[in-house]
């Protein structure tokens, strides 16, 4: 019972960690929240790096703020979403070859689009739930929900811009973590808040 109980604690915890990740990420990034976007991974083409069944967080881009390495999320010609990683960018036209990383060669027509969804964090297992999401598309508080959502249950492993490289967390990153960790550990809010530097206003 005990250990059940504690189950439920973590599980508000988490809850509660949601809601605050969310409110200070909108502070410190504002309008370019309503920018980012939550997807749903149906397909095997990026694995081991992103499984099938995932949920990835991306931001809007231009492509010449794209490089090898990065993964990309796009709509094709055909006018289906592909997100695979860029192999190339043609420093002349500005277009993208990508392949997916289970993909013996690249993508057979490069992207020649100007905008392109770059993918931040992935977090295995959460798809499904934002396609249901994506079945009530529009509400502005659904898409929070699935950001929030998205942001709470990410292990902080964001998908590496360049592969062999990974990067340090942000200042926001990391007070959210230590904070969450000071919380389901047991601490009082104040000592939460002294393991982050004290309370924000």
């Amino acid at each position: 019972m005990a250990t059940r109980m504690h189950r439920i604690a973590r599980a508000v915890a988490l809850a509660s960690l949601a809601v605050a990740a969310l409110v200070m990420l909108v502070v410190a990034v504002g309008e370019h929240v309503a920018g980012w976007q939550v997807l749903d991974v149906q397909g095997g083409s990026m694995e081991p790096t992103i499984a099938n069944g995932s949920a990835l967080l991306s931001v809007p881009a231009h492509t010449s703020q794209v490089h090898p390495g990065d993964v990309v999320s796009f709509i094709d010609a055909g006018g289906m979403r592909v997100t695979h990683r860029v192999v190339d960018v043609d420093p002349t036209t500005g277009g993208i070859t990508t392949r997916g990383d289970a993909n013996d060669a690249n993508d057979a027509t490069p992207y020649a689009g100007e905008r392109v969804d770059l993918v931040k964090v992935a977090v295995p297992f959460l798809g499904p739930v934002v396609g249901l999401f994506a079945l009530v598309a529009g509400s502005v508080w659904v898409w929070t929900g699935a950001v929030a959502l998205v942001l709470a249950l990410a292990p902080w492993e964001r998908v590496l811009p360049r592969r062999g490289q990974r990067p340090a967390p942000t200042s926001t990153e990391a007070a959210i973590w230590e904070h969450a960790q000071a919380l389901l550990n047991g601490s009082t809010p104040a000592a939460a808040d002294a393991a982050v530097g004290g309370p924000r206003v």
